[in-house]
């Protein structure tokens, strides 16, 4: 079993049919409270309803979409979802089986006959899930959309600008996610919360002089001095 206590997975529940937009949410917040997962979802009456959504700057993990919807129909709100997240998880839904195969056409994981069976969407969820959080990756929310980082590209993390900056091999961003919010995501023995405003990433770090760590690309990171001598505790048994 997947299990993450700290983070929230986000999912967005798309269907025009009332009945079938809470069956299919309390269905997932059952499966989710089974698997000990934190979440969050927000349900959406319309294709054009969830685009909005995603196109001023709302994030989620995973989509649960029904397929034929009035208006703006599954495929037409996949492919423009798509468009704006590369990297949201899609499971359609629908009563006519015909139209799984154009799933694949926006990468869609799943495709679940209506009504939802429990044991199938858990497998469904579960699997989004376990992709998400594989201990390699990281999705991080930035303005421009979520994006996907390897653990082992972070270099160091600071509070600025009222969230936290990402500093990694070849590039930075900025995100919206306060200090506390991106240590919570790196479950990873390598991070070390440095500083009141750092965290850094032992693995690119070339040594530590008093009070500062001095990285491999040249980067420098302040130390705690107040934690001077349990960081560098930390760091020796890093390194040993």
């Amino acid at each position: 079993m997947f299990i993450n206590d700290k983070i929230a997975i986000k999912i967005a529940v798309c269907d025009d049919k009332n009945a079938d937009l809470e069956s299919t949410a309390a269905l997932c917040r059952q499966v989710l409270d089974n698997s000990d997962m934190l979440y969050d979802i927000t349900l959406f009456h319309s294709g054009s309803e969830l685009i909005g959504s995603v196109s001023k700057g709302e994030s989620y993990d995973i989509i649960l979409l029904d397929m034929v919807m009035e208006g703006k129909d599954g495929m037409e709100t996949a492919r423009a979802v798509r468009s704006l997240d590369e990297d949201v998880f899609i499971i359609f839904a629908s009563r006519n089986k015909e139209l799984a195969i154009m799933g694949y056409e926006v990468s869609a994981v799943r495709y679940l006959a209506k009504p939802l069976d429990e044991i199938k969407l858990t497998e469904a969820l579960l699997t989004c899930c376990s992709r998400i959080f594989d201990g390699t990756n990281i999705l991080v929310p930035t303005d421009q959309g979520k994006y996907r980082i390897a653990l082992s590209d972070i270099q160091f993390i600071e509070a600025s600008d009222r969230g936290t900056r990402f500093t990694l091999t070849n590039e930075s961003f900025h995100s919206r996610l306060k200090l506390n919010e991106a240590e919570a995501m790196l479950h990873h023995s390598t991070f070390i919360l440095c500083h009141r405003a750092y965290i850094v990433n032992l693995s690119h770090v070339r040594h530590l002089r008093r009070y500062e760590f001095r990285l491999k690309s040249g980067e420098v990171v302040p130390v705690s001095k107040g934690r001077y001598n349990d960081i560098r505790s930390r760091f020796t048994d890093y390194k040993i």
